[in-house]
């Protein structure tokens, strides 16, 4: 037995109009939405402070990606410990992507971490940076005391645009290898 009370047939049509009713009523203001959809820019005054955000955000359209300049051929040159390390060398993209898994466990990095970069930054990126850090563990253990936080870090980095992919790699090629 239920506790919802039974309307009274009167009123109950009066109080279930569904979508497709309100349709077939004639209320003046029904248009006004689909009026103000098809607009291109609101009525209201835009603040000084917003204009300025909005120039800055069609300026940011033109960002670098942080992949912009980094090859496979530099990847392959600059982690060559992590290529021996798990027996896989980075010698095209599809390469790098088969060894995720080995330099997720190289490194400690959980699945739900790298998913998350992953999420935000793409795997391609993630990628990399798994193989940035691996590398930078392998030649000086004591270097990275905490892998998962140093791929969220970039990651972030990545984010803000403040993460300089070229420059790590070119760090580790001119770095000599122990």
């Amino acid at each position: 037995m239920s506790n919802t009370p039974i309307p009274d047939s009167k009123n109950s049509n009066k109080q279930r109009q569904t979508c497709s009713n309100e349709q077939d009523l004639n209320i003046p203001e029904s248009g006004q939405a689909a009026q103000m959809a098809l607009r291109k820019k609101p009525r209201r005054q835009i603040p000084q402070d917003q204009q300025k955000f909005e120039k800055n955000e069609r300026a940011g359209e033109q960002k670098t990606d942080c992949l912009d300049h980094v090859s496979i051929g530099l990847i392959q040159a600059a982690c060559p410990k992590t290529q021996e390390t798990i027996g896989q060398q980075f010698n095209s993209w599809p390469d790098l992507m088969k060894s995720g898994h080995t330099l997720k466990l190289l490194i400690g990095l959980g699945d739900r971490e790298f998913g998350h970069g992953v999420e935000r930054q793409g795997n391609l990126l993630a990628l990399v940076c798994l193989a940035v850090i691996a590398e930078k563990a392998l030649r000086d253990p004591e270097l990275i005391s905490h892998p998962a936080a140093y791929f969220r870090a970039m990651i972030d980095r990545a984010g803000e645009e403040q993460l300089n992919l070229v420059k790590s790699l070119h760090g580790l090629c001119s770095k000599t290898v122990r």
